[in-house]
């Protein structure tokens, strides 16, 4: 599969490839090639009619009135857990994920059913995505290009994963905040960590990404000496929750934002990642791209393809509200 770089294009060269991108619908897959070391897990929130102030009321165990709902309604995927959330929405969680046919059929069958009982996107949800940590123990310097890379790319980030959307929903500055400055102290403080300090992203759920309070497993000496925590188990003690990503039960849009932050991580953590020219944009961040991110990130055209399909959506210039289908 052929992987050209994007970044080096020249302007005619970056103006063909967007024209053609209108005629590119980004696929649901059956795999995206994740190594076997990759597990992730989804939360799907959402509103339904039912579920309001009157409904809740009648439950004593409050806990209860979510999973009775949706099991009311012949919701029999057992190892996905049913949870409140506040404003009258809901929650489904997956278990822990791995890449292949029957994960990608799953969620299909997940957001089917939810879509053909009367589940809806509010505008307020977001779609999170857990990621563990795992990818990160044979190169635990990888931390540090994925703060940098953050930092150098996070608008470009939030643009992608606004999804069908053009814009970020309006409640991500209170659940889902940048952490511009946050990854300038980490990198500041810690060039080698003597230990990530889960206090910048804790269990406080305000940042677009999240750390739980468990998260205290990198450990680097100031020698050429590394000693690492290795993960023997991904459950959601053990990930990177990216909080970012604007709700939807679209599956393509799902898909696709896994793919993008599992090979996000993956690259931070390739021995043979671009440092150099990483930490020139760092210092020079204006001159970062959407370019740049995709030959960061991925290691072929279509990936790089379905980014910027979605980063760009339809095309609209300062676009406003859905965009037009650009998925199969």
């Amino acid at each position: 599969m052929s992987n050209n770089v994007f970044c080096s294009l020249d302007e005619s060269s970056r103006n063909k490839l967007k024209n053609d991108l209108h005629d590119f619908y980004i696929p649901y897959r059956k795999t995206l090639n994740l190594p076997s070391i990759v597990t992730f897990g989804t939360e799907i929130e959402f509103k339904h009619p039912k579920y309001n102030d009157n409904y809740i009321s009648g439950f004593m165990d409050f806990d209860n009135a979510a999973r009775i709902l949706l099991e009311d309604m012949n919701f029999d995927f057992n190892d996905w857990k049913i949870e409140n959330e506040i404003n009258n929405h809901i929650e489904v969680i997956s278990p822990v994920l791995t890449d292949g046919k029957t994960t990608w059929q799953e969620l299909d069958n997940v957001l089917t059913f939810l879509k053909n009982n009367g589940c809806y996107y509010s505008k307020e949800c977001g779609a999170h995505i857990h990621i563990g940590k795992a990818i990160f123990n044979k190169n635990p310097l990888g931390w540090i290009n994925f703060f940098k890379m953050w930092y150098v790319f996070e608008d470009f980030i939030f643009l992608f994963s606004n999804g069908e959307e053009y814009n970020t929903r309006q409640n991500a500055n209170s659940k889902a905040k940048k952490i511009p400055q946050i990854c300038k102290n980490i990198i500041n403080d810690y060039n080698y960590f003597s230990i990530i300090d889960s206090s910048y992203l804790s269990d406080v759920k305000i940042y677009c990404i999240r750390f739980t309070s468990s998260f205290n497993g990198v450990k680097y000496q100031t020698d050429l000496n590394t000693t690492v925590t290795n993960y023997t188990d991904n459950d959601k003690e053990k990930t990177i929750e990216f909080r970012n990503p604007n709700g939807t039960l679209n599956k393509v849009i799902w898909q696709n934002n896994v793919n993008f932050f599992a090979k996000l991580l993956l690259s931070c953590a390739n021995e043979n990642f671009d440092n150099e020219k990483l930490d020139y944009l760092y210092v020079n961040k204006s001159l970062a791209s959407e370019f740049d991110l995709c030959d960061f990130v991925f290691d072929n055209d279509f990936d790089k393809l379905c980014f910027l399909r979605q980063y760009y959506k339809d095309f609209e210039e300062n676009g406003m509200g859905y965009s037009k289908k650009f998925w199969k």
